[in-house]
């Protein structure tokens, strides 16, 4: 889940398979590309005004989203797409409520929240020959079974307030540094990442999602450098106030605070990272299923990709956009990304089935601090 609050101009947010960054490509017009600019007069199937309901996160995000994918796919398709708002736990109680009658076409959340769905046969099989930008989308960004479809990713690394680190930090290792007690910001639970640092710490010490408690040791360890464990929202305003040295954090937060003139800078460690995804589907019974499946490949579509991602400091999932050379600081390598799939695979299967555990288990690690 991404928030919608944190951000001060742009946005306030498979099971098998490692979701890792990767950033190259040529930017190409995809099948299903951008309609035709402003005109009015649909250039592609004429839907005749039918409405399609759809999830988004709201804020400055669903505006960045409604110019790269909603006003095109309107415009093409001569359709109306009507937007409700919600995240994790609103997302998935909306859906079971309608289970017998939806009302929302296309759903879209993170991939834990795409395994619950799929857990509770609420999304539908998406077919690569009715949604043709799929077979653009990276592998590793499909699911095995296609229930739902990545839409972006992005990483989380370490980032440090340069007015107060001058030496850069390139290790996980470096949030340990005795030199920055009280000054370490990290992720809390109301954050979709909380468990990232524990997975991380886990698999460089010997475990891995089924032993985590090198993770748990290591969180322990960490306790007393940490100022405190907050909400992206605050973690950013630490960070650029100089309260915080150095965080643990999603990078394209970071990389837009940047933007707008903070003065931090990201570091993606030598050990490598974890990926954030947001992914998309279409529910089970959705009474506009076509028009549903445009919308699913307008989103994939190259243009889309390129301008939202842009705009997101994320990375496109398509092999036919890439990244800006002003993003990629904050997005990694290839290469950099086959290090990380090799060291650090992420199952959503197995992080929905324990992240109930696991949140529970930070709040027991981290409560006497």
């Amino acid at each position: 889940m991404r928030s919608t609050m944190w951000r001060p101009r742009r946005r306030s947010r498979m099971m098998g398979g490692s979701a890792l960054i990767v950033v190259t490509g040529m930017f190409l017009a995809a099948c299903g590309s951008s309609g035709s600019g402003g005109s009015s007069k649909p250039v592609g199937d004429d839907f005749k005004g039918e409405t399609l309901t759809v999830i988004n996160y709201g804020g400055t995000w669903e505006e960045a989203w409604n110019k790269a994918i909603t006003k095109r796919f309107e415009e093409k398709y001569n359709a109306k797409v009507v937007t409700v708002e919600a995240t994790g736990t609103q997302l998935l109680s909306k859906m079971i409520a309608q289970r017998n009658s939806p009302q929302i076409d296309v759903w879209m959340g993170n991939a834990k929240d795409g395994e619950e769905l799929i857990k509770d046969d609420l999304v539908q099989t998406l077919d690569p020959a009715k949604i043709p930008n799929m077979a653009n989308v990276y592998p590793q960004y499909r699911r095995q079974g296609d229930g739902y479809v990545y839409v972006d990713v992005g990483p989380v690394g370490i980032v440090y307030n340069t007015d107060k680190i001058k030496t850069p930090p390139t290790s996980y290792q470096d949030l340990f540094n005795p030199a920055y007690k009280g000054h370490v910001v990290m992720p809390s639970t109301e954050t979709c990442c909380s468990y990232y640092f524990p997975i991380i710490e886990s698999y460089l010490n010997g475990g891995n999602l089924d032993n985590m408690e090198p993770g748990w040791k290591a969180l322990e360890k960490l306790k007393p450098n940490v100022l405190t464990f907050t909400g992206w929202q605050q973690l950013v305003s630490l960070m650029s106030s100089g309260q915080g040295w150095i965080a643990f954090a999603g990078t394209d937060r970071i990389g837009t605070a940047i933007k707008d003139g903070a003065h931090l800078k990201v570091v993606l460690p030598e050990e490598g990272n974890l990926p954030i995804p947001d992914v998309t589907g279409i529910t089970k019974g959705s009474k506009h299923q076509r028009l549903a499946e445009l919308y699913v490949n307008q989103v994939l579509d190259a243009q889309s990709q390129q301008e939202f991602t842009d705009w997101a400091t994320l990375a496109p999932v398509v092999n036919n956009a890439h990244a800006t050379p002003e993003n990629l600081p904050f997005l990694g390598t290839p290469e950099y990304a086959a290090k990380t799939a090799k060291e650090m695979p992420m199952d959503w299967a197995t992080v929905t089935k324990l992240q109930s555990d696991w949140l529970d288990r930070f709040q027991k690690t981290i409560g006497a601090s």
